[in-house]
């Protein structure tokens, strides 16, 4: 069996969602779906069941990135930011220093 480039891609953005969520809290948002449904009787469970494969479908379909993986872009944006703005102000003091000085030049006429 081989698995395709996107189908990988679709596994491991599952797997990492994976471990983002709880999946208790995936559990809790069916039970509380299905305990909002009027009496449904034997049927309950099949019902919280689909709503679980439903909610863990549509959470896997969105791109999401982990905390961490967020933190890191934060810090890695920071740094950037950072060094451009250094950069802008070295640059300004560059162009600043090899414009020619107008005002100790005399004219000699």
């Amino acid at each position: 069996m081989t698995i395709s480039i996107s189908d990988w891609t679709r596994l491991s953005n599952s797997a990492k969602l994976e471990q983002m969520l709880d999946p208790n809290s995936i559990e809790d948002i069916a039970k509380k779906l299905t305990d909002s449904l009027p009496s449904v009787g034997p049927i309950k469970q099949d019902i919280e069941s689909g709503f679980q494969t439903i909610l863990a479908e549509m959470l896997n379909q969105l791109n999401l990135v982990s905390r961490e993986e967020f933190d890191v872009q934060t810090a890695v944006l920071t740094k950037t930011r950072t060094r451009l703005e250094q950069l802008e102000k070295t640059v300004r003091e560059l162009e600043q220093a090899s414009q020619p000085d107008t005002t100790s030049h005399s004219s000699h006429s």
